[in-house]
């Protein structure tokens, strides 16, 4: 009986100390039940749960007016900060969330550790400008970020990082790459810091403090930013799968207002000011300055581009993605091995046959504007003092006197060809070496032609336009230096070699 007793206080108390915790969540629930009964606002008949995080291009979920147009159907929006990408995820699978925004890469990297428990409904941005790559005043180019010596600061686990794998990967940056966990840094301030006080050589840094750097800090300059490295840095909308199957109607209401109000602020620049500087707490100048490097992803670009029918941009570029992170031993196994598998397109779909709510933009679609103008010889030469990075640098083994490419090399070609849709703002030049003889000017000869084969094959066999690329015969010249275990037969070798580089402003 006794025992009995004790159990019942036990209860009494922790009743009361629940009762006692839960006073303001009820008060404020009992408030909320007296707004909706004295004002014209609907009933709540849902409350959708976002996660995400403060980053600027997620501004329309956290706006006033995203959150009214919602409202009056009923549906009660929450968006939580969750910093932890991983948590967002398991967060839509163990349904303590209905939709998340993230980057491409991070929910390829850490959806199939969860089951891949949303989908695609549509792309948000891509950082166009946002995150930058800053360099000191004695780095050339991404090249110089292969040094042993070279320092550098990062956010850790965000998209700087992904940036920078991205970067080494693209350009053969092997020494850097085992690196790159000893530059993680805990906020942007102290990257930047860091590349203040000399401590670093370079910082990945996004806006305001990117620009903040160029116009501060005496010799900093861009080495590469996603203006120029497109499609890396992809933020998303992913829906609960379960909430996809249940409810697709508050799916689409939620999509439809998205767009409404992403639409709204588009047509009125002045608007998407005020509402981003009120989104950061900054001035609206900086706010702005921080809107520059954002590219929003409006629902034309969703339905022409981003999730086309039969052949949607997000497709290629998650293969693009999966590849990066294959470099780093992030293998990705995409629900049967598709990256259909994550992406649901219907949605959109469904907004571009009906369109009600949503106003039309003075220029929309999704267009590859990309346009290279012939240059004459004094224009390449120009560029080709302007290298961003070398692309690829092998040994090309052509038989004496040949110019035919051996058909090892082509696969290597192939292989390199996709990484250059990322950097359409940037030219090509192809560089062709060949083994030093006594006669400087057939060496000369006889590596332009090589050069010219490689680009012959760039245009021909894998579509690259042919304004975008130049060739040049460095002959015998500039050999590298022989090695001390090497023989001379294997010297040579690594003498007849292309240099494929990335050239422009």
């Amino acid at each position: 009986m006794r025992k009995v007793f004790t159990v019942l206080i036990v209860l009494a108390t922790l009743a009361m100390i629940v009762w006692g915790v839960s006073k303001p969540w009820r008060e404020q629930n009992r408030w909320s039940e007296l707004v909706e009964r004295t004002s014209d606002l609907p009933p709540v008949r849902q409350t959708i749960r976002i996660l995400g995080d403060d980053w600027l291009g997620y501004l329309v979920f956290r706006s006033p007016e995203f959150q009214r147009t919602l409202a009056l159907q009923g549906v009660r929006v929450q968006f939580r900060v969750e910093p932890d990408f991983a948590r967002r995820i398991q967060a839509l699978r163990e349904g303590e969330a209905e939709f998340i925004v993230l980057t491409l890469d991070s929910y390829l990297a850490s959806g199939g550790a969860a089951g891949w428990p949303g989908a695609v409904i549509f792309t948000i941005d891509e950082s166009f400008g946002g995150d930058a790559v800053i360099g000191s005043a004695g780095l050339a180019n991404l090249d110089a970020l292969n040094d042993p010596a070279v320092r550098g600061a990062f956010v850790g686990e965000s998209p700087s990082e992904f940036l920078l794998e991205a970067e080494a990967s693209h350009f053969q940056l092997e020494q850097l790459k085992p690196r790159l966990a000893s530059m993680r840094v805990d906020t942007i301030e102290k990257a930047y810091d860091a590349l203040a006080k000399g401590r670093v050589d370079f910082a990945v840094l996004w806006e305001p403090l990117s620009s903040r750097a160029l116009a501060e800090i005496p010799g900093a300059h861009t080495l590469i930013d996603t203006r120029s490295a497109q499609g890396l840095i992809v933020d998303l909308a992913l829906a609960s799968r379960a909430v996809l199957a249940d409810n697709p109607a508050l799916v689409t209401d939620v999509t439809r207002a998205y767009f409404a109000t992403l639409h709204d602020f588009l047509n009125d620049p002045e608007k998407l000011r005020q509402a981003a500087a009120r989104d950061t707490g900054k001035p609206a100048d900086v706010a702005a300055k921080m809107l520059a490097g954002i590219k929003f992803a409006t629902l034309d670009d969703n339905l022409t581009g981003w999730l086309r029918p039969g052949n949607p941009q997000l497709a290629t570029n998650t293969e693009s993605i999966r590849k990066i992170l294959a470099d780093y031993g992030r293998s990705v196994s995409l629900p049967n091995n598709d990256p259909l598998g994550i992406l649901y397109g219907q949605v959109v779909a469904a907004l571009g046959a009906d369109r009600t709510g949503i106003t039309n933009l003075p220029t929309s679609g999704y267009r590859d504007t990309t346009h290279y103008p012939p240059l004459d010889d004094e224009q390449w030469t120009e560029l080709r003092t302007k290298v961003r990075g070398t692309l690829l640098e092998e040994p090309i083994t052509f038989r004496p006197g040949s110019t035919v490419i051996p058909e090892e090399f082509q696969t290597i070609l192939r292989a390199a060809v996709p990484k250059l849709a990322h950097y359409p703002a940037y030219r090509v030049v192809v560089e062709a070496h060949v083994t030093p003889s006594e006669d400087a000017v057939a060496d000369v000869a006889l590596s332009k032609e090589r050069a010219d084969a490689v680009k012959d094959f760039l245009v021909w066999e894998c579509a690259v336009p042919e304004n975008r690329v130049h060739t040049v015969g460095a002959g015998g010249s500039n050999p590298p230096p022989a090695l001390a275990s090497e023989g001379a037969r294997a010297w040579e070798r690594r003498t007849r070699r292309a240099r494929i580089m990335l050239v422009g402003d």
